[in-house]
């Protein structure tokens, strides 16, 4: 990235950024737990900076700034302002809650591989998965939809915590059958049961009852990735530990659990 501009002097107030960051702003549910001054009056000089109609998407940017700030530093959620999300659904472009028809598929297919990363499943991704990414792409082009992207998750491995989305050459959305940087990890064995393994047992059975395992977060990753309005949308799971189905009949309606149902046994069936 360039240089940022050192600005000397502070910028007019500007009104776009007003809006943005006083009176009934849909931010305003973060001003008690983030100060949004220093947000204004960077909004302020991007916007002074900017001409005709990037003034608006200046102001934006930096709203968009605040509101990942609130979430991901206060843990609090606020919605960007409905003109500042705009997304493009053919030659038709729409605002944060409006919507128009699609028809499906078109040309287009996104394809999210979630994969756990454990020893047994190493041999599945080199000889399967790595395959179907140039036959599926095969498969999709002789029925007319010529434009598939891959994205690879990984989740699962003794000491990831969170899942991963894999990119390659900085693109979130470019997987090609291989990947140089995922591994492959035995799980930890426990040979003889300790006070701190019962723990984990337990906190394990919590996670999975509110939908915090690292299955869950890894799916609940893929439900949430940036899929093309038109696109063909499908998600391939790769595991090998199973699924823990939840105990308390509240959790029995959770789509995830319907989902993870859904797996590749080592001896590369479908199960």
């Amino acid at each position: 990235c360039a240089d940022g501009v050192v600005h000397e002097q502070s910028a007019p107030q500007a009104d776009q950024c007003t809006k943005l960051f006083a009176g009934d702003s849909s931010l305003r549910g973060c001003f008690a737990y983030a100060n949004p001054e220093s947000f204004r009056e960077a909004c302020n000089k991007q916007v002074a900076d900017a001409s005709g109609e990037a003034k608006e998407e200046a102001a934006c940017n930096i709203a968009l700034s605040y509101v990942g700030y609130c979430y991901y530093v206060h843990f609090v959620p606020i919605n960007l302002p409905e003109h500042c999300g705009k997304c493009q659904v053919g030659g038709q472009s729409l605002h944060i809650g409006e919507s128009a028809p699609v028809k499906v598929p078109q040309k287009e297919a996104d394809v999210v591989i979630v994969v756990e990363q454990l020893e047994d499943n190493k041999e599945i991704f080199t000889n399967l998965i790595s395959p179907l990414v140039s036959t599926l792409r095969n498969d999709l082009k002789e029925r007319g939809i010529v434009d598939v992207n891959f994205a690879l998750i990984g989740y699962g491995a003794p000491n990831q915590h969170w899942p991963s989305l894999y990119t390659f050459n900085g693109e979130y959305n470019g997987f090609s059958g291989s990947a140089k940087n995922i591994y492959f990890s035995e799980p930890a064995k426990v040979t003889k049961p300790k006070l701190s393994d019962r723990l984990q047992e337990i906190k394990k059975t919590l996670f999975n009852e509110i939908g915090f395992s690292k299955p869950a977060k890894a799916f609940q990753l893929a439900f949430d990735y940036p899929f093309r309005p038109q696109a063909l949308k499908t998600i391939v799971g790769v595991m090998s530990s199973g699924c823990d189905r939840a105990v308390l009949p509240v959790c029995e309606d959770g789509f995830m659990i319907v989902l993870l149902k859904h797996r590749y046994n080592k001896n590369n069936s479908y199960k």
